[in-house]
């Protein structure tokens, strides 16, 4: 109930990934309770786009509990209860390093994990497979993904 635990297992990118050029280390960005963490909280390491298949194995467990992280519980409840469904989202991203010469980050996939879909489920996500698209909605990768925050939500919501 203390908890908020995402974990990004892996990836697995499409063709059209693989032969961008642009695309050389790949890593994982999210965003979630980004004024409670750093960025490295964020953010799984960069993996070089050698095979199809990236493993990062990457977890990260965000403090929820009303006694010691008060406010952090609080935003997880705005999240949750708001009116507007897309605040219940965490957006992940699939990004490429800097390539030499290149001044910025290349962003090629994106999709979308929904708190509420797991209050509604009354289960964690274990090992799920979500496609990334890119801004045209082409499937460029696979991402699986473990988010275990039932426990942490139904206690959230029962909150006053």
């Amino acid at each position: 109930e203390t908890h908020v635990v995402i974990a990004v297992n892996e990836v697995r990118l499409g063709a059209e990934a693989l032969r961008n050029p642009r695309i050389n280390k790949v890593f994982v960005l999210y965003e979630f309770l980004p004024e409670f963490c750093t960025d490295a909280d964020q953010r799984t390491h960069s993996l070089p786009k050698e095979e199809r298949l990236l493993t990062y194995n990457f977890t990260r467990a965000f403090k929820v509990d009303n006694r010691d992280n008060r406010e952090a519980r609080f935003k997880v409840s705005q999240m949750i209860r708001s009116t507007k469904e897309e605040e219940a989202l965490i957006p992940l991203c699939l990004v490429s390093d800097v390539a030499q010469g290149e001044d910025d980050f290349f962003e090629f996939g994106f999709c979308e994990i929904d708190l509420m879909q797991i209050v509604e489920d009354r289960r964690d996500m274990v090992a799920k497979p979500i496609d990334m698209m890119d801004r045209n909605g082409n499937v460029v990768a696979t991402v699986t993904v473990t988010v275990l925050a039932v426990q942490a939500l139904q206690s959230i919501l029962r909150d006053p």
